[in-house]
């Protein structure tokens, strides 16, 4: 378990975005039984993929001026290049 400001660190997030808490779990974790396979959840109710779902390839092609791979830690520097170099 993380708080907002451990977390906003750590994964780059906007504070004003996350909840007081963030909680973490691995493949093994479940955090609740439930009744069924299909759950009605609230509107502002927020859920995020794994550490395996945020792994996405990049690939950019023809792009001579294009920054090394390690420029692009996450899809926020892919933005921001692509915006400054428009």
């Amino acid at each position: 378990m993380l708080t907002r400001t451990e977390a906003s660190r750590r994964f780059r997030l906007m504070p004003s975005r996350i909840g007081e808490l963030v909680v973490r779990g691995n493949r093994d974790t479940v955090f609740s039984s439930l009744d069924s396979e299909v759950v009605e959840l609230p509107a502002e109710y927020r859920s995020h993929g794994g550490f395996a779902e945020a792994k996405v390839p990049l690939v950019i092609h023809n792009a001579a001026q294009a920054p090394g791979a390690a420029f692009f830690r996450s899809n926020v520097d892919l933005a921001r290049w692509l915006f400054a170099s428009a």
